[in-house]
């Protein structure tokens, strides 16, 4: 899972999409079963975001593979370019970082 604000999205590995949720106080909702599906098919493991951009890490065929995607201020997800192919077949982790974050790395 990772937080965007009000919104929380989940990597979903058996049906291999992302949903968003919505935390109000002490309550969480389900806005939106599926987000997003990932687009190689693979097992999504880890999921990070920042600034905009939500990257998505997945298990298929042997391979692992990064997804990106773009998030909007209602929560609402559209996929960047075409997934990454990763080089290794169990990439276990994300971070999505801002070019503030990565000075002080």
């Amino acid at each position: 899972m990772t937080r965007v604000g009000k919104y929380v999205f989940t990597a979903n590995t058996g049906s291999k999409t992302i949903s968003r949720l919505i935390g109000t106080g002490s309550h969480v909702f389900v806005d939106s079963q599926v987000a997003a599906a990932i687009a190689t098919g693979g097992a999504p493991t880890d999921i990070d975001a920042d600034a905009g951009v939500l990257g998505v890490i997945d298990h298929g065929a042997g391979q692992s593979h990064l997804s990106l995607f773009r998030y909007n201020e209602f929560g609402e997800l559209t996929a960047q370019g075409t997934p990454i192919t990763v080089g290794v077949p169990n990439a276990n982790g994300v971070a999505i970082l801002s070019a503030d974050d990565r000075d002080r790395i």
